[in-house]
């Protein structure tokens, strides 16, 4: 994917969280790079998925109130589709 404007490559990022018994419906993920962030939230199925993110390094933090914050680094690399999986933990 090409962007118009200065012709800076993008890709997508995309992922699902699960936990043991469920997905995780409405949870936040932010994907953090030196030049940009973005939030997406958790479908029913627990997917999100980001469009038009520069390929580069993120770190993808997931939070969802009653468990614990997750991390994930992820490359994103130009013509490829990045993905950040992971299984939150309850809190206590």
């Amino acid at each position: 994917l090409n962007c118009p404007n200065n012709g800076e490559a993008y890709t997508p990022l995309v992922g699902v969280l699960v936990t043991i018994n469920a997905p995780q419906h409405k949870a936040r993920v932010n994907s953090i790079a030196p030049t940009r962030t973005m939030t997406a939230i958790t479908n029913l199925d627990g997917n999100y998925e980001m469009r038009r993110l520069p390929a580069g390094h993120y770190i993808v933090t997931i939070r969802k109130e009653g468990y614990a914050d997750l991390e994930i680094a992820v490359t994103i690399t130009e013509g490829h589709i990045a993905e950040a999986d992971g299984e939150m933990e309850r809190n206590g």
